[in-house]
């Protein structure tokens, strides 16, 4: 995989976590190429909307993304763009997806490590710190609580 090498540098960011709600039951119940059809939907929906406020998908998990706004490009308002594509894709997912569908996002801001890390032909834009942790554990919290978004 290649990437633009961006050097390492701490940055005031914000971080989401965006998770498919249900996947592995739905996936278990589907053929490889169905679930990976449901998953490029998702992602095909998802990628621009957190595009267009400025965010850069890091990282898919699985049936899930990381999501960086306010750096390695800065934006002093990265709170704010965070939160207006967190609602635009709840809305965009409802919309589009419909039943199909459902997602949970957390949400924080702070001080973390962004850059390329990696090494031999495995580089990526990394995103490190206790943000990225903390917006992990409210992305699971709102499993646990039933809510999409926090």
């Amino acid at each position: 995989m290649s990437t633009r090498r961006v050097e390492p540098e701490w940055a005031m960011a914000t971080i989401m976590f965006v998770d498919i709600r249900g996947f592995t039951t739905f996936a278990d119940r589907r053929t490889a190429h169905e679930a990976a059809t449901y998953l490029t939907a998702f992602f095909e929906l998802a990628v621009p909307v957190l595009s267009d406020h400025g965010g850069q998908a890091t990282k898919l998990l699985g049936d899930g993304l990381l999501t960086v706004f306010g750096a390695p490009a800065r934006a002093p308002d990265h709170a704010d763009r965070a939160l207006a594509a967190a609602t635009e894709l709840l809305g965009a997912v409802d919309a589009t997806l419909g039943d199909r569908c459902r997602i949970g996002i957390g949400v924080n801001s702070g001080l973390v490590l962004v850059g390329t890390m990696g090494a031999g032909q495995v580089l990526e834009l990394a995103v490190v710190g206790d943000p990225v942790n903390v917006a992990s554990r409210v992305q699971d919290a709102m499993r646990d609580m039933g809510e999409p978004l926090c």
